[in-house]
């Protein structure tokens, strides 16, 4: 096999590896669609789904908000933001760990309070 039919099973190789990457965060979009069901409104954190082959996925759904927009913590916590906010540089924000705070972040993510 020379270099140039090499170069052409690489590439084709490449997009073979696309095709079966894009199926793969499809299918794996449906699990987690499907994990959130079922696990909504239950203390599990957890669910596992299998096949008839033995194969099985064990889909964790942890309580974790990332922060997308830090410079909108002044407007939203008003006057509590000196409370709730560690750091001069916005970039580097810090939210204080505590628990009520927490509950407060999820809640509000998940559509369950309102600020």
């Amino acid at each position: 096999m020379d270099l140039s039919e090499k170069v052409k099973r690489y590439a084709e190789i490449k997009a073979e590896i696309s095709e079966l990457k894009s199926e793969a965060d499809g299918i794996e979009a449906d699990i987690l669609k499907a994990s959130e069901a079922d696990l909504q409104d239950t203390k599990f954190k957890s669910a596992v789904y299998s096949d008839n082959a033995g194969n099985a996925i064990t889909v964790t759904n942890a309580d974790n908000v990332k922060l997308v927009y830090p410079t909108m913590l002044k407007e939203i916590f008003g006057k509590a933001y000196g409370d709730v906010v560690r750091g001069r540089n916005l970039h580097l924000v810090r939210i204080c760990k505590t628990l009520a705070f927490r509950r407060l972040q999820q809640g509000v993510h998940k559509g369950r309070q309102r600020c």
